[in-house]
């Protein structure tokens, strides 16, 4: 399998999307480490033993902005998803690797393969 043993956070507020996304990921052999709905928790969460991270931009009320900060300082590749344009992210953010919601699992597994089997 091609994420065989790459452990991933998954930082969604929306339950039924995050279980989607974990199914995705799980079918490509990665095991998700955590899913965090709240940017306290993907804080948190990206302390620990992680490979990659799949962050939604939008939160709730919040911006997931911190959390991808933090992500990119310790060089852990991640994905940003979102339904908005790329004018939500900072300048500084726009590099970053996204996928546009919705998205097909096909899509998802696509972009993922491409920037976690790139480390």
């Amino acid at each position: 399998m091609p994420l065989s043993r790459k452990r991933l956070l998954i930082v969604e507020d929306e339950y039924l999307v995050a279980m989607d996304l974990a199914y995705a990921v799980e079918e490509l052999g990665a095991e998700v480490s955590e899913i965090a709905g709240s940017l306290e928790k993907a804080m948190m969460a990206a302390d620990r033993d992680i490979d990659g991270a799949l962050i939604d931009v939008q939160l709730g009320e919040e911006k997931s902005f911190p959390v991808i900060e933090k992500l990119a300082a310790a060089q852990i590749p991640f994905i940003l998803m979102t339904g908005y344009h790329v004018s939500i992210l900072p300048e500084n953010m726009h590099h970053y690797p996204r996928i546009m919601k919705p998205f097909s699992d096909r899509e998802l597994k696509r972009v993922t393969k491409e920037v976690l089997l790139e480390v």
